[in-house]
C-alpha cells in the first residue's frame, strides 16, 4: 500500500486572501498557494511570495474596516505640524460637518501641544486638553449624536527650528479645514536663517516631497533608522538569493552582488533613497535635496516625516 503522503489541514479564508493580496498585490491563486504553504502564516507567506519573485520587499499596508479622514496643521511660519487621524464606519459620517470640525479642533490642540514631538500614545492623545475639558471626552459625545463607533486612532507632530515643515493632503475632504483621506508632514531643516522668498522656495521644494511620501509610501527616513534586524533579515534573504549562483563567482563578487540588492532594498523602504516621484526624470530624493541645498546656499537635513491614510493597516 502506498504510503499516505501528509497534508495541511489549513486552507485559507477570504479575510486571509484579502489581507495578503492588499499587501503583496499578487495574483489571487500565488496568494493562495503562499497561505497554504505557511499554514496561514502571514510575514511567512509574503516571503513565499518574495521569493517567488512575486512580491517587493515593502509590503503594501493593508487595509481595515474603517472610514474617517486624516486632519493636518501647521502654523503660518512653518516650524510645527500635526497630523490626525480620526476613523468613522461610513463614509457618511466621515462627511458630516460635526466629525469634521471636531478632527480639525483635535489637530489643532496637537499641533498646541508644544512640549511634545513624535507619536502620540492613545492615553497621551486623549488627555490632551481641549477646551478645558480632555479630548478623549468628546468622542463619545460625538458618537452619541451621529449613532456610530469612532476612533481617535493616531497623531504625530513634526517641528524644525530655521527650516520649514511642509505638508500634504490627498483626496481633500475639506480644503478650509485642510481634512483628507490621506496626508504628510516633512521637515526639513537648514543650516542658516532664510529670508522669506527662501522660506517659500524651501516649503515648495517640501510641499513636493510631502507629495511623493503619500504616493510612495517610504517606512522608514534613511538607512540609519531601518531597524537592525530588519536589515539582518533581508541582508540574509538576499544571500539565499544568490546562494546558487555564488557558488561559481569569487568571494568580491558576490559581495557587490549582495550590496547592490541590498542598496536595492534601501531604495524600496528608506526615503532619501526613493526615487523622488513629483520631479521630472525621478532623480533620487537625496539628489533633489542637495539641489535644493546648492540653490540656498545652505545644507537641508530631512529630518522627520509621517504619511497617514484612512483605514491603513499600521505595519
Amino acid at each position: 500500500m502506498p504510503s499516505a503522503r501528509c497534508m495541511s489541514a489549513y486552507a485559507p479564508n477570504i479575510e486571509d486572501i484579502k489581507k495578503l493580496r492588499s499587501a503583496s498585490q499578487a495574483p489571487m491563486g500565488d496568494v493562495k498557494k503562499a497561505l497554504v504553504a505557511s499554514e496561514g502564516d502571514f510575514d511567512a507567506a509574503y516571503e513565499w511570495l518574495r521569493k517567488k519573485g512575486i512580491a517587493t520587499a515593502t509590503k503594501k499596508a493593508g487595509r481595515v474596516a474603517a472610514e474617517g479622514l486624516v486632519g493636518l496643521f501647521v502654523d503660518s511660519d512653518k516650524k510645527r505640524g500635526a497630523i490626525v487621524e480620526m476613523n468613522s464606519e461610513t463614509d457618511f459620517v466621515a462627511r458630516n460637518e460635526q466629525f469634521q470640525a471636531l478632527l480639525a479642533d483635535i489637530t489643532r490642540t496637537v499641533h498646541a501641544d508644544s512640549a511634545f514631538i513624535g507619536n502620540y500614545d492613545t492615553a497621551a492623545l486623549n488627555v490632551l486638553s481641549l477646551n478645558d475639558r480632555n479630548v478623549g471626552d468628546f468622542i463619545p459625545e460625538l458618537i452619541g449624536r451621529v449613532g456610530e463607533n469612532l476612533v481617535l486612532q493616531r497623531a504625530t507632530t513634526v517641528a524644525v527650528t530655521r527650516g520649514v515643515v511642509a505638508q500634504y493632503v490627498h483626496r481633500v475632504a475639506s480644503a478650509s479645514l485642510n481634512l483628507g483621506q490621506a496626508g504628510a508632514l516633512v521637515g526639513l531643516e537648514v543650516s542658516k536663517e532664510l529670508s522669506e522668498a527662501e522660506r517659500v522656495e524651501l516649503e515648495a521644494v517640501g510641499k513636493k516631497l510631502a507629495m511623493h511620501i503619500v504616493a510612495a509610501k517610504p517606512r522608514f527616513l534613511n538607512r540609519e533608522s531601518v531597524p537592525a534586524d530588519r536589515v539582518a533579515a533581508e541582508r540574509a534573504f538576499v544571500l539565499e538569493q544568490v546562494a546558487e549562483q555564488a557558488k561559481s563567482k569569487p568571494a568580491n563578487v558576490v559581495e557587490k552582488m549582495v550590496d547592490g540588492r541590498m542598496n536595492k532594498f534601501f531604495g524600496e523602504v528608506t526615503l532619501i533613497d526613493q526615487q523622488h516621484l513629483v520631479e521630472e526624470g525621478s532623480p533620487k530624493v537625496s539628489v533633489v535635496l542637495d539641489k535644493a541645498a546648492a540653490k540656498l546656499g545652505t545644507t537641508i537635513s530631512l529630518t522627520a516625516f509621517q504619511r497617514y491614510e484612512i483605514g491603513e493597516e499600521q505595519l
